[in-house]
């Protein structure tokens, strides 16, 4: 059985076809690696996007990502997707994106995340399953913290 040296020898060709293969595939793996993408890409967060405000018909256009996180700041809990951005004018939460499925999608991804991290309810996030909050020592009990405390 001959070596795979003395086989790459008698034809060339073999040598070669596997050198165009490892090229290709590597060339193909740096592109794709220096190409970010997802939700949070830095050139997704920069494109512009529309919002329409319904009340007023006024169309203002701003980065996805200030669009993002002003959606974020503007509601606690889950978002409400018959709920827009807030008006400045009309102080009404009436803007949304020009695009409806990609609202749609923003809102969608937006409120998985809040589900995933346990912050889906208004306030603070509640505690992980299976963790307990300890319950407050009453005052009268040994060890307890004194209601003012004396300085030594």
């Amino acid at each position: 059985m001959p070596s795979i040296r003395e086989v790459i020898q008698q034809k060339p060709w073999i040598g070669w076809a596997v050198a165009l293969v490892l090229f290709g595939v590597s060339a193909f793996l740096i592109y794709r690696g220096n190409k970010p993408s997802g939700a949070y890409s830095p050139e997704r967060l920069r494109e512009i996007v529309t919002i329409r405000f319904s009340d007023t018909g006024e169309e203002v256009t701003m980065g996805r990502g200030d669009f993002e996180r002003r959606l974020r700041l503007e509601s606690s809990g889950l978002i409400d997707p018959a709920k827009g951005l807030l008006n400045p004018k009309t102080n009404q939460n009436t803007g949304f994106l020009v695009d409806v499925e990609g609202w749609n999608k923003t809102v969608d991804r937006i409120n998985q995340e809040r589900k995933k991290l346990g912050t889906d309810t208004s306030g603070a996030s509640s505690p992980r399953p299976g963790m307990t909050v300890p319950a407050a020592a009453p005052a009268d009990q040994p060890g307890a913290p004194a209601a003012s405390p004396q300085p030594k």
